[in-house]
């Protein structure tokens, strides 16, 4: 065909398919129709696409494939995979990639029309992880610490990742390995079971869906332990010993402590007991104290550097045995009727810690500690110990005593004799809460005379010098002080009273004391000095007259002074209103004055009563023709005004007011 006709047809076919692309009615070819499949099987250096032809555009389809380029919009004239011919589904499989790299995909179907290309697809393909081996750490005799980093997992996920070593170089997989999980970033790991002074190769590995990948290769020594002996036990007692040992080599560090470790059983070490020698390398002594005598120990020298502990060869050796301690017992002191002093001196443990030591006595020779005994610790030297609860009047024999591992040793024996017991000492307490019919006393029991208290009382009559043979109280036993209630008394009699005691040695009795129980007491009955004529509640107190009038003519005083205190009227407030009158004025002559100074029957304590104190008075004694009183005005202590004050008319009873300057008779009264 010439070239300017082959123009023109190809001019009508373009506008054929312009204008009827589907080519429906027309016999004219057309392009095929086709999708690109979704890449899958994507590696380093390969991957997988394809894709499907759904119509060949009525004419067969010579070619089809799969055309990749790293740029877009990829061509047959690109890198292409061909899959044959026909339409529908196809695969191809992409090689010889580059890792790491874009790619970007598209179908391709050719028939008469022409080559037609799917949808564009992408892909970036794979690569190993990369990462890098960390320095190795931590390293003992069997143990090191080691790791990586992951800095890129190769564009898709790290499945194991870990540590392999070897004592070769390039360890792999293959040689010994520690998995560390999956994923990217920093991981450590433990290497453990090692051989102490050995060198080991390190790599970390990184899995993906490429493959194992290695990080750069570390290497490292483990730690040795130091080279010693142990040198031979010496200077041997029952309870210490000298050792020591030679550190010849101090290994892959400074040797940090060294020294000896012993026990009773073999092959002791530093969880046994230590002592230790400083640090460093060559000879050394130590010495080991506290040891039991009589007793095998095992021993062993131990040097410790940057990598552990290092023992020496086991030596062993026994400690003299014990003996039994060396004592004297001293001299007895302080002999009372229960009690004494002694002690002892042990100068030599025998070799062993003392168990215990103390006294031991008896009333027959040789005592023992299976008899009494008192411990004083477990030191040497000399020591004291208190005897008590003794028998007054006793012999008793006495011997220190030491207790070892080996045994009880005796000091020298000695003797000696209690006091006797002697009567108690006591005194008798004065008598309280004397009544009509009952008292309280007691007694103090100062010294128990070396004997139980068996009984203690008191004992009493109405003749000196009470004893048991009379009327006793008693209460119980013991020393100290003691009550003793006293009842069934006579009233207003008089009673004689001592305190005893008894003990082993007999009754010794305290000072004798007496009292007299009080009166049976009425109104207008003699008393004290006078005429009761007030009882209270108790009928043991009251108030008192004077059996006479004191004055038939004085005055108040005071006249025109107004007297605070002194304006009370009941019954109780006569004192405090005489005191407060003679506080203000004390006129020689003036009623308050003169019960004031007045002296009656043994007693002074007078003064002049309170209007109710009065009134009582004239009550109780003047209407029942007691007390010698005349039917004339008295005065009473309490005021009415700074000019008068009360008074009553015992000639008919009645209380009334008068001037302070106005005669009037007296008659004191007093409180019981």
């Amino acid at each position: 065909m010439k070239k300017g006709v082959y123009i023109v047809w190809l001019f009508f076919a373009w506008l054929a398919v312009a204008c009827n692309p589907t080519g429906i009615g027309w016999n004219l070819p057309r392009f095929a129709l086709l999708q690109t499949a979704a890449p899958s099987g994507i590696l380093d250096v390969s991957a997988i696409s394809g894709g499907n032809i759904q119509d060949d555009g009525g004419s067969p389809v010579r070619e089809r494939g799969v055309c990749y380029s790293k740029n877009i919009h990829p061509v047959i004239a690109d890198s292409l995979v061909s899959c044959g011919l026909g339409s529908g589904e196809f695969s191809a499989n992409l090689i010889g990639l580059t890792a790491s790299t874009t790619y970007f995909i598209r179908a391709y179907a050719t028939t008469t029309a022409g080559t037609a290309y799917g949808n564009e697809t992408s892909i970036t393909t794979l690569n190993f992880a990369t990462l890098t081996t960390k320095a190795v750490t931590s390293v003992t005799l069997t143990t090191a610490i080691c790791g990586g980093t992951i800095s890129d997992g190769g564009g898709t996920n790290v499945s194991e990742r870990g540590i392999c070593y070897s004592d070769s170089k390039n360890p792999t997989t293959s040689n010994v390995k520690i998995v560390a999980g999956s994923g990217l970033g920093d991981f450590e790991v433990t290497l453990s079971g090692l051989n102490p002074n050995s060198t080991y190769y390190v790599r970390a590995y990184a899995i993906n869906l490429i493959g194992t990948v290695y990080g750069n290769e570390v290497t490292f020594t483990t730690a040795s332990l130091p080279t010693l002996s142990t040198t031979a036990a010496s200077l041997i007692t029952q309870i210490s010993a000298r050792c020591g040992g030679d550190i010849t080599n101090g290994g892959s560090s400074a040797v940090q402590l060294r020294g000896i470790c012993f026990d009773t059983n073999s092959n002791p070490t530093t969880a046994n007991t230590v002592v230790t020698g400083g640090s460093g390398s060559g000879s050394f002594t130590s010495s080991l104290s506290g040891l039991i005598p009589g007793t095998t120990y095992y021993v062993k020298a131990f040097a410790t550097n940057g990598a552990g502990t290092a023992y020496g060869n086991e030596i062993s050796f026994t400690t003299n045995p014990v003996v039994l301690p060396t004592l004297t017992t001293n001299t007895v002191t302080s002999v009372t009727k229960i009690s004494a002093v002694s002690g002892g001196n042990v100068t030599n443990n025998g070799g062993a810690v003392l168990i215990s030591k103390g006294i031991c006595y008896s009333t027959t020779p040789n005592p023992t500690i299976n008899q009494n005994m008192v411990e004083k610790g477990t030191a040497t030297g000399s020591f004291s110990a208190d005897l008590t609860g003794l028998t007054p009047g006793t012999i008793y024999f006495v011997r220190a005593f030491a207790t070892n591992s080996a045994g009880t040793s005796y000091g020298n024996e000695l003797s000696f004799t209690t006091s006797p017991v002697v009567l108690a000492t006591l005194l008798t307490t004065v008598a309280s809460a004397v009544l009509t019919t009952s008292a309280t006393s007691g007694g103090i029991i100062t010294n128990d005379g070396g004997g139980a208290i068996l009984s203690k009382g008191v004992c009493y009559g109405t003749s000196h010098n009470p004893t048991l043979s009379q009327n006793v109280v008693e209460n119980g036993t013991g020393t100290g002080s003691f009550n003793a209630d006293l009842t069934g008394l006579n009233s207003a009699t008089t009673y004689y009273l001592r305190a005893f005691a008894t003990n082993s040695a007999g009754t010794a009795y305290g000072n004798e004391i007496n009292f007299t129980t009080l009166p049976i007491l009425k109104i207008g009955q003699t008393y004290q000095g006078g005429l009761i004529f007030y009882l209270d509640a108790t009928n043991f107190h009251g108030l008192i007259a004077a059996s006479g009038d004191q004055s038939t003519s004085a005055a108040w005083g005071c006249a025109g002074i107004l007297i605070a205190g002194s304006e009370n009227l009941a019954v109780g407030t006569g004192m405090s209103n005489t005191t407060a009158i003679l506080t203000e004025c004390s006129t020689t002559g003036i009623a308050a004055k003169i019960c004031g100074d007045l002296v009656q029957g043994g007693y002074s304590d007078w003064f002049l009563p309170s209007l109710d104190e009065l009134n009582l008075m004239y009550n109780n004694l003047k209407l029942q023709g007691l007390g010698n009183f005349a039917a004339a005005n008295y005065w009473s202590s309490t005021e009415f005004s700074g000019t008068n004050s009360y008074f009553n008319s015992f000639s008919n009873g009645v209380n009334g007011s008068t001037l302070k300057s106005n005669s009037n008779r007296v008659r004191a009264i007093r409180t019981f």
